[in-house]
């Protein structure tokens, strides 16, 4: 096998790929490759690996030579059309919490004018007309 060879990343998922080997009594070897997020139990995990060959060389370039399923750059379009759109409201989410922020704010500043006013008019009304001045 030559030192140079270099495995390319999962045409899945794109982790870097393992070259694994098995060796039998006697002697036998078998080769494949795997995508080092490979797991045959975990739904998270990536299902891509060779077959097993009798020559490293061969797993490699069984793997090396793999073509990505084309409909796993549309999804990942669309996974990065979603993060932006999803930044995006978080930005604006932000945006609107402070502007809400400000308008509680305001809205206490002006119950508490109602308040003094309310307050001020009821002091006046038991005042005679005559003791009203203009503010």
């Amino acid at each position: 096998m030559a030192d140079d060879v270099t495995l390319l990343p999962c045409p899945f998922c794109g982790a870097p790929a393992e070259l694994g080997v098995r060796e039998w009594p006697g002697g036998a070897k078998d080769y494949w490759v795997w995508c080092s997020r490979y797991s045959a139990t975990d739904s998270g995990g990536c299902f891509a690996m060779t077959r097993e060959h009798q020559d490293p060389d061969n797993a490699i370039a069984a793997w090396n030579t793999r073509v990505p399923d084309p409909r796993i750059a549309d999804l990942e379009a669309q996974l990065t059309e979603a993060r932006r759109w999803s930044s995006t409201l978080a930005d604006t989410a932000d945006d609107l919490r402070a502007e809400l922020r400000e308008a509680e704010k305001r809205i206490a500043e002006l119950e508490g004018q109602v308040a003094m006013l309310t307050a001020a008019l009821a002091n006046a009304e038991e005042q005679p007309p005559e003791t009203w001045a203009a503010t």
